[in-house]
């Protein structure tokens, strides 16, 4: 040891780099070193093992100050940046900070009393009770328990000046990467170097103070040196100091980069368990998937951490990529399923249907690699994938996953090109550029045939169908195929493809199977009426309605062109009897205007409100397209006292996302389809049905559809052109307001009807002005009584600014202030 310490004497003293990086990250060790009551490891003799070291640190009293200026300010800096990005709530940041200020003052207080216990005394080991662990806040926050992504070094409790990708070697010049294979080592600077050698051989000597002492300034000259981190972290787990351990192992195991094996990070992630930190846990094992995907054990470990720490969307995350990544070799399909159908059914009842679809095409994949048979899975997974419009995957899916189904060039090869890999498949060219033929076998499903048809012709390639057509036409058709046969003509439709469609309806008419189909003649008499063979539309019409008299559809379009060719009454007659709600079409105007009239004048009053809320939804329809349009339309000056701007606002919000909402945009949606001729409706006609409408939702006592059909009548702007219709339903909207409990509106109206009458009180008599301020304030009151609002109380302190004797006004706030 005496030529040791000859050569660390000769030494040159060590460079200190100020850089902010350096200076936080080493400031923040050694905060961290005095508040773990070690603030006597830096009070040193500088002797160690005979050899002066003094020079080669910062004078005690410079580090000492330093520290203790900045020792708040650094305990706060993490907490607080994470606070200041939304990373956590405030109650969070005041648990992370104000009860370490509350311990920190404790402990002061303890030991100015009994004196500083010297948890490295050379006689005395550390208590084995410091292993239990306090439970530790949760560095999630509420919010983002949600989400399927987590911030891993937020984890992990590496600070924000470590938290890039960038290890030793690829931030430091000097650094080169030396050894073969195995276990590898940086190589740094020769002081630094010699500086660690000689913290190692002081420490095995027992030295623990000193070694320590000599390895923090080596952090604190290079911060960015996994080494050091690893040594400390021996240094304490040696100690009985796990938290420490861990902390400083996670460190340096992250500024290890990608030398960090999987298998160092699954130590750690179990070192953690161990202290009941399992957030830290489960960040260890993603760690590990990352240097290793396809273990297995990392994702059962990782998802028994997540689950432990209440973060069950992180769990399902896991699983589903254990799903996809896991080599099949290691585990049996029942680990698969097992895995897939936990994540499928959490998914599904979220009501995330893209991940419940990658997560049954998994299931699939894993079903094929194994020879299990997932047939009715795979159908689920085309037809979901065919609603959400995404036919190029679904065409994808059949050609990789389902057996029997194979495209030839001319020269007899493989047209596409199907690649597997784990969970995953690759399939190219897509669609299929040239195309000679389709092998199709006896073991490709029928549903699936037709499927990959509908595919090719929304993807705009029906040059690809016919072949694939005459197939599909040479099986038996059998009952529970029957929709997908339909569905092929609908989908040349879909694409403006009519006279394809309705020449592959001929051909399927001619099977005696669809004879007795009524929806397949139905299709084909709407194809007809499209190319205006309205003859021969009618007579496919009559046939579906021959073999099913309910059919909506059928009776509506029929009527329609009945209506077209001058046959009023036969029109009349087709409709008249039948609820037309279920329809996807709509039928023509004047037959609704009538049917209402005949159904009204019978006093069938729930037939009567369906097929007038037919009638009207068109015309609302405008309100539901032009909405912010209409709210930024500016009054003419002579309906600005009529007319508020407010209540149009609450209107509108009345309104938003309510069932009827929805059906005035499912039926104007088919009118504007079918590009009608502009309404004959008058104003007044149309204020007459919507009163009518009104009063018989009002006497079934559904008072919020009455709501929802008085807001679109207010703002129907056939109706505001008058402002006799206008003010029947602007005085309707506080009664059904009321009556559906619906109080924003309410207030507003009266906030409107308050503001409207003080300003005109001049022009009444005194004791009219008196009963309607009475009224007005009663009706406040019983809405605040049923409501509270911070814009209500303003209102009210306003209006008895202006009215300080107001003995009303003052009661209302009285009773407000009593509510809140």
């Amino acid at each position: 040891m005496e030529d040791t310490g000859e050569e660390l004497v000769n030494l040159a003293p060590m460079r200190v780099r100020r850089d902010s990086v350096q200076s936080t990250i080493a400031d923040y060790l050694a905060h961290e070193a005095k508040r773990c009551s070690q603030s006597d490891l830096l009070e040193s003799d500088g002797m160690i093992d005979g050899v002066d070291v003094s020079a080669y640190f910062e004078p005690s009293n410079a580090s000492t100050s330093a520290v203790g200026e900045n020792s708040d300010d650094l305990e706060f800096n993490e907490p607080l940046e994470r606070f200041m990005r939304n990373e956590i709530a405030y109650n969070e940041f005041m648990q992370m900070t104000g009860k370490y200020v509350y311990q920190t003052g404790e402990t002061e207080v303890d030991n100015e009393a009994e004196g500083y216990d010297d948890v490295f005394a050379e006689s005395e080991e550390v208590p084995s009770a410091s292993f239990i662990s306090q439970p530790s806040v949760s560095k999630i926050a509420p919010h983002e328990r949600s989400l399927e992504e987590v911030d891993e070094d937020r984890l992990l409790g590496i600070p924000l000046e470590l938290r890039n990708s960038e290890s030793f070697g690829e931030t430091v010049p000097g650094a080169k990467v030396i050894g073969f294979g195995g276990e590898r080592r940086m190589k740094t600077d020769k002081t630094l170097d010699a500086l660690i050698g000689q913290a190692n051989v002081i420490y095995a000597k027992g030295q623990t103070k000193e070694a320590l002492t000599m390895l923090l300034e080596v952090i604190r000259q290079e911060p960015r040196n996994p080494e050091p981190y690893r040594q400390v972290a021996d240094i304490y787990n040696d100690l009985n100091r796990p938290q420490k351990s861990l902390q400083y192992g996670l460190l340096a195991a992250h500024l290890n980069g990608n030398r960090t094996s999987a298998i160092e990070w699954a130590d750690l992630g179990d070192y953690a368990l161990k202290l009941d930190k399992s957030e830290e846990a489960a960040a260890c094992y993603g760690r590990a998937i990352r240097a290793d995907s396809s273990n297995h054990f990392y994702y059962e470990k990782r998802i028994e951490a997540f689950e432990k720490a209440g973060l069950n969307v992180l769990a399902m995350r896991t699983r589903f990529m254990a799903a996809q990544s896991v080599d099949r070799g290691q585990v049996d399909f029942e680990w698969f399923r097992n895995m897939i159908t936990i994540a499928a059914d959490h998914y599904i009842k979220m009501n995330d249907e893209e991940k419940a679809i990658a997560a049954l095409e998994t299931f699939v994949l894993r079903s094929r690699e194994y020879n299990r048979d997932a047939t009715e899975q795979h159908k689920t997974v085309v037809r979901l994938l065919m609603n959400s419009h995404r036919f190029e995957d679904a065409a994808k899916s059949v050609f990789a996953l389902c057996p029997g189904i194979t495209a030839l060039d001319e020269m007899g090869r493989f047209a596409v090109e199907i690649k597997y890999n784990n969970a995953n498949y690759t399939v190219k060219p897509f669609p299929p550029e040239k195309v000679h033929r389709f092998v199709v076998g006896e073991s490709l499903p029928t549903v699936f045939l037709a499927r990959l048809v509908i595919c090719f012709i929304r993807l705009g390639r029906k040059d690809l169908a016919p072949t694939l057509v005459d197939k599909l036409f040479e099986r038996a058709i059998f009952p529970q195929d029957e929709q997908v046969y339909l569905d092929i003509a609908r989908a040349y439709h879909a694409v403006d493809c009519v006279a394809h469609a309705q020449k592959y309806m001929e051909h399927l008419l001619t099977r005696p199977h669809f004879l007795d189909v009524a929806e397949a003649w139905y299709l084909y008499g709407l194809f007809l009426s499209i190319r205006k063979k309205y003859e021969e539309a009618c007579k496919a019409y009559q046939h579906a309605l021959d073999l099913q008299p309910s059919h909506v559809d059928a009776r509506i379009n029929y009527s329609t062109i009945q209506q077209r060719m001058g046959m009023v009454d036969e029109a009349f007659e087709t409709l008249r009897e039948y609820v037309l709600d279920a329809g996807s079409s709509l039928p023509d105007e004047r037959l609704l205007v009538r049917q209402a009239d005949f159904l009204f004048e019978r006093k069938r009053m729930d037939e009567f409100a369906r097929c007038v809320r037919m009638l009207l939804a068109p015309h609302f329809y405008e309100i539901y397209l032009n909405n912010m349009a209409l709210l930024k339309k500016r009054l003419p000056a002579t309906e600005r006292g009529t007319v508020c701007h407010g209540i149009r606002v609450q209107a509108f919000n009345a309104v938003r996302g309510s069932a009827f909402e929805k059906y005035v945009k499912r039926v104007g949606q088919l009118a504007a389809a079918e590009e009608r001729a502009p309404s004959e409706i008058t104003g007044t006609q149309l204020h007459d049905y919507c009163f009518k409408l009104l009063e018989t939702l009002l006497q079934q006592k559904r008072c919020l559809d009455a709501l929802h059909v008085c807001c679109f009548a207010y703002l129907q702007p056939l109706i505001s052109k008058n402002i006799k219709t206008l003010e029947t339903f602007q005085n309707l909207l506080l009664y059904c307001s009321l009556r559906a409990h619906v109080w924003p509106l309410a207030f507003e109206y009266l906030r409107w009807f308050h503001t409207l009458s003080a300003n005109n009180h001049p022009l009444s008599l005194p004791s009219d002005r008196d009963l309607l301020f009475t009224r007005i304030f009663n009706a406040m009151n019983f809405v605040f009584c049923h409501s509270q609002n911070v814009s209500y109380h303003r209102y009210i302190m306003r209006a008895l600014a202006r009215a300080p004797g107001n003995l009303a006004l003052q009661m209302i706030s009285g009773n407000n202030s009593l509510i809140t």
